[in-house]
């Protein structure tokens, strides 16, 4: 998906909740997209910051973009979250480094529609999805 359509999916959702496309959003989201992986609001701001957009927008904006499922955090456990972008048919989970902080995408998950459907068996709960994070050191930091 290029930069332009998923601004577009960004802007298509944004509507859909009542919202616009305003210029601090459409930078905000662009330095997301830029970003090929999460970025902190701080991280954020300073991309965006040529724009004049201060870091109380940043934190809204991110906040609407993950109310609309947009952008989901990473680390959350961890003293900064982190926000990626949320691609549809895209499913991957996350490594963090608690050494160095680096986070890095796994392409592979074992949880499959079978496991969510126990879950929601034993639980009564309407599993809509899952996010898995692997803390640990990286071979950098070991």
């Amino acid at each position: 998906m290029t930069q332009t359509q998923r601004l577009g999916r960004i802007s298509a959702a944004l509507r859909a909740g009542g919202h616009s496309l305003t210029k601090p959003r459409h930078a905000i989201a662009a330095a997301l997209i830029e970003a090929h992986g999460p970025r902190s609001a701080a991280e954020v701001h300073a991309a965006v910051g040529a724009h004049g957009i201060d870091l109380v927008t940043v934190y809204r904006t991110l906040k609407l973009l993950e109310s609309l499922h947009l952008v989901e955090p990473v680390g959350a456990g961890e003293t900064t979250a982190r926000y990626c972008l949320v691609e549809p048919g895209h499913h991957h989970h996350h490594l963090i480094c608690r050494g160095c902080g680096r986070i890095e995408e796994v392409e592979l998950c074992g949880l499959d529609e079978q496991v969510e459907a126990e879950v929601a068996r034993r639980t009564h709960f309407r599993v809509e999805g899952h996010r898995l994070e692997f803390t640990g050191l990286c071979a950098g930091c070991q």
